[in-house]
């Protein structure tokens, strides 16, 4: 599961940093560092366009294109890698609207048997901006087809590594950076083909601590809540 990330690098201007990573071409959107990034907030993501890669500020938690106007809304900010072939509101976007979701670290709950809930960072050790499995999607109310659509995405989940595993039984899939073009191409729309980069990432590439309950409020903000608390 992945609930909350850090898209945010402090003293450095953002979008220059993720079209240097990312090699996105211009124009680049306004986007703002983000240290609580949270479900249902307009986020920048990477995707494949006609003439190259492109930065798209999008909704986070996906909403399928079948759904009806004012229906509730489905919790699809998350997808198991291990089934999105196979879940309606996905299987149709894994072979064609993959996208990267640009962050620096994500936070996950360890929850004890009284159901206390702690929090903790995990980041890189080498990548101070890296990229989660993603999949976009284009709705669009057929009750008011002159309005424009609406862009949003979800994160693909995998089992925990050995560093996560103690805080929880899931991960997002972090893309190595060798594999981010695969993930994008146009090319590859054999979602079997993809399944190898479902793999969790290497834990003796990553770090965690535990970080304040201040990140437990969504409308927290700012470099603070990355601390390490202890």
């Amino acid at each position: 599961m992945c609930g909350r990330y850090v898209i945010g690098l402090e003293g450095i201007n953002l979008a220059e940093a993720l079209r240097e990573r990312f090699g996105v071409d211009l124009p680049l959107p306004q986007v703002y560092s983000n240290y609580n990034a949270s479900p249902t907030e307009q986020l920048p993501v990477v995707i494949a366009g006609e003439d190259g890669r492109r930065l798209e500020p999008m909704r986070w938690n996906l909403i399928p294109r079948w759904q009806k106007p004012g229906d509730r809304q489905l919790n699809a900010f998350n997808a198991r890698a291990e089934t999105v072939a196979e879940k309606p509101a996905f299987r149709q976007l894994i072979g064609r609207q993959r996208c990267l979701v640009p962050a620096c670290g994500y936070f996950e709950w360890r929850r004890t048997e009284d159901g206390t809930r702690y929090p903790f960072y995990f980041s890189l050790r080498e990548e101070p901006l890296f990229a989660f499995a993603g999949l976009w999607e284009e709705w669009r109310n057929r009750d008011l087809p002159e309005s424009p659509p609406l862009y949003s995405y979800t994160i693909l989940t995998t089992g925990a590594n050995a560093l996560t595993a103690p805080v929880h039984d899931r991960m997002p899939v972090i893309l190595p950076r060798e594999h981010e073009a695969e993930w994008l191409s146009p090319e590859v729309t054999d979602p079997h083909r993809l399944a190898r980069l479902y793999a969790p990432f290497p834990a003796e590439q990553m770090q965690g601590w535990p970080v304040a309950p201040a990140v437990n409020n969504s409308r927290s903000r700012g470099p603070g809540l990355i601390l390490n608390s202890q």
